[in-house]
């Protein structure tokens, strides 16, 4: 099993000039906590964690839950989070079809094979892909859980990755795979007219970029105003950089070149790895990148190179690496097993990353 278990990392940032220049890093990075995971246990998820996204307050963080083979789907909040503490609601631990249902009088629809999140404010968005249509579902955190918004965008076709910059633009990578390009999709505000509305007929789509590689495209991420924009190319092992804006267009960035290993050598055999999740840190013009194999696991393959990248958002430089699979090591003497402690994950799968105003991991 490959799950379930929330990391919060912390390090020193150290500023070395303006927003157009990356910042260094001062400091090794290591484990605040890790969210408690157990059935008895008031602030576990149940199964696995394929995103999270945060709230911007100190350990404020949605977590989409994902398990296709118990075909449950969830969303689950926590507001001043710890080790044992935080989560927001009751939950079943590792429910068969458990799924969050996103519902607005008569318009419904439950979370399926979601795979990524964005939150702007207390909004989260969900790109979902039901059996119906492949629509951005909007949910609200409150004090006490997680409800309905009132919006839903119908794209109809599958969706991964999404992110959402300060004037509430939505970008959405349709992902493509081995076979044809993916794209990304930017649309105008929920609240700009024509608004969305719950049926996921209004809205208005202001670009779409086409990548210029076949492959799946597994995050999304820009700078505040949404002129520069990254997508990462699971099946390529790319990153793309986009400069431009989301009205007039954009244009690829060939000064960009993130460039890392494709290959990782397991103990049983070669394994194929490449970028999952990527979040730009504005304030300090960093971007991560999530870096792992696809979906496997086992002490001698995935588990054992689970990995975050820091790169130089106007190079792709790497500045840092955040080892989450050495640290596992470390404290564990294997890669995929969880202490009482909380400061070790069960299992080092690195598909999704974001970080608090306060710049914890």
């Amino acid at each position: 099993m490959r799950k379930k278990y929330l990391l919060c990392l912390v390090s020193t940032l150290l500023l070395l000039s303006s927003f157009v220049s990356a910042q260094s890093l001062d400091g090794d990075w290591s484990v605040d906590y890790v969210t408690s995971d157990s059935p008895d246990s008031l602030n576990s998820v149940g199964y696995n964690v394929i995103s999270v996204a945060s709230l911007g307050d100190e350990n404020s963080f949605v977590a989409l839950a994902n398990r296709g083979s118990a075909n449950s789907f969830y969303l689950v909040a926590y507001r001043n989070a710890g080790k044992n503490s935080g989560r927001l609601g009751t939950y079943p631990y590792s429910e068969t079809d458990l799924k969050t249902k996103w519902i607005n009088l008569f318009d419904q629809e439950f979370l399926y094979d979601a795979n990524d999140l964005a939150a702007k404010g207390n909004l989260i968005y969900v790109p979902n892909n039901d059996s119906v249509s492949n629509s951005i579902l909007v949910f609200e955190v409150k004090d006490d859980s997680i409800y309905s918004h009132p919006q839903r965008y119908k794209v109809n076709s599958y969706i991964w990755a999404i992110d959402v910059d300060a004037n509430g633009r939505v970008y959405v990578t349709k992902t493509g795979d081995t076979t044809k390009a993916g794209s990304v999709l930017i649309l105008e505000s929920p609240d700009v007219t024509p608004k969305w509305a719950s049926n996921g007929n209004s809205g208005k789509i202001l670009q779409e970029i086409v990548l210029p590689d076949k492959g799946s495209l597994r995050g999304v991420t820009v700078n505040s105003d949404g002129t520069v924009l990254y997508v990462s190319n699971w099946d390529q092992n790319k990153v793309y950089c986009y400069v431009g804006d989301p009205v007039s267009g954009y244009s690829l960035y060939d000064g960009f070149n993130f460039a890392v290993d494709s290959e990782f050598a397991a103990t049983d055999g070669p394994l194929q790895v490449g970028p999952f999740g990527i979040q730009l840190m504005n304030t300090k013009n960093l971007l991560f990148v999530t870096h792992d194999a696809d979906f496997k696991g086992g002490a001698g393959s995935g588990y054992s190179y689970g990995r975050i990248y820091v790169a130089n958002p106007n190079t792709g430089e790497l500045l840092d690496t955040v080892d989450a699979a050495a640290w596992n090591l470390k404290i564990e003497g294997q890669y995929d097993n969880h202490n009482s402690e909380n400061n070790a994950s069960g299992y080092t799968s690195t598909f999704a990353v974001d970080f608090d105003d306060n710049f914890n991991l």
